[in-house]
């Protein structure tokens, strides 16, 4: 049981060096929290296995590292996003964003439904279910940019209409899959309105490829880490000058903004890395999307980006 800190109880008939360490940290908890004495130990140690609040008063007795903690649900109120993906034909004729499904790419403002298929009837969760991907996970957000998940049960060839509307998607992965433990076919996801991808599995992969991030309302995004990868296809000759575009859609001003531009000369080096000193804002409702151009066809890029989604 935890001594009172502003009246020890023990050897009272002199200052004992208990006391004398007691009353110490007594003075240190009147500073630290404005003078508001604590009445027990339990007050300011923080159990181990308690998430740490922006604005816990308690003070951490544990060794501790903010991005693992995040990482791991620690902390509440801020979470890590962690995003991936690629174009793998890249050609000369127009700027293409870096996602599997390709080609250019609008940041879009109407909420629609979602027309899901696969290219395999073996992604399927009707009767006894396919080999490949019989279930999905969407995540995005809602026609009020606030975060939405929905789970769609596939029927392979044929199409499945998500009963919620969307103005974007952060990730669609498999939930569950047959004996193939992947999804066999291309699953993809087509806007109602408009009929263009917003997300996209590659055969095999499980998961959604794509260079593009919504951060939702009342939420600021703080990415803090980027790489890119570009080459030519395999058999494909000279190496190519890629530029890669980093913009921000923002829907109060309907405006994109240019906020990262990056040249690579492929025979020179494929990578580039981005670790800013400080790092870098996406206010709420914004899109972050990449894009690439290249002097040659064939070109593959790859990216990944990471970040805090920190809730406002």
């Amino acid at each position: 049981m935890a001594k009172n800190i502003t009246n020890p109880s023990w050897n009272t008939n002199s200052e004992s060096l208990q006391q004398k360490i007691w009353y110490k940290i007594d003075e240190i908890l009147k500073v630290v929290r404005e003078e508001k004495t604590a009445t027990s130990l339990e007050e300011v140690i923080s159990p181990i296995e308690d998430s740490l609040r922006e604005d816990d008063k308690a003070l951490s007795t544990r060794p501790t590292s903010f991005d693992h903690e995040v990482a791991i649900g620690k902390r509440t109120g801020v979470t890590t996003w962690n995003k991936w993906g690629y174009n793998s034909d890249i050609d000369t004729a127009a700027e293409e964003v870096i996602a599997s499904f390709g080609g250019t790419y609008t940041p879009p403002t109407t909420p629609t439904t979602l027309i899901i298929t696969s290219t395999s009837g073996n992604d399927t969760s009707v009767g006894a279910g396919g080999t490949g991907a019989r279930s999905i996970q969407i995540t995005g957000i809602d026609g009020n940019r606030n975060i939405q998940t929905q789970t769609i049960p596939l029927e392979g060839l044929s199409s499945v209409v998500t009963t919620t509307t969307w103005l974007g998607i952060n990730r669609i992965e498999v939930i569950s899959s047959g004996s193939g433990q992947v999804n066999a076919g291309d699953i993809v996801a087509l806007a109602t309105v408009g009929g263009v991808p917003l997300g996209h599995i590659p055969a095999g992969v499980g998961i959604t490829q794509q260079g593009i991030f919504h951060v939702p309302a009342n939420y600021t995004f703080v990415a803090t880490w980027l790489v890119v990868n570009a080459a030519r296809a395999t058999g494909q000759g000279s190496s190519p000058l890629v530029t890669v575009r980093g913009y921000v859609f923002n829907p109060s001003t309907n405006t994109k903004y240019l906020v990262v531009r990056k040249n690579l000369d492929t025979s020179v080096a494929i990578n580039v890395e981005l670790t800013p000193s400080g790092p870098f804002i996406v206010p709420e409702g914004s899109v972050l999307y990449f894009t690439a151009t290249t002097d040659k066809d064939n070109t593959v890029v790859d990216i990944r980006f990471s970040g805090k989604l920190q809730v406002n």
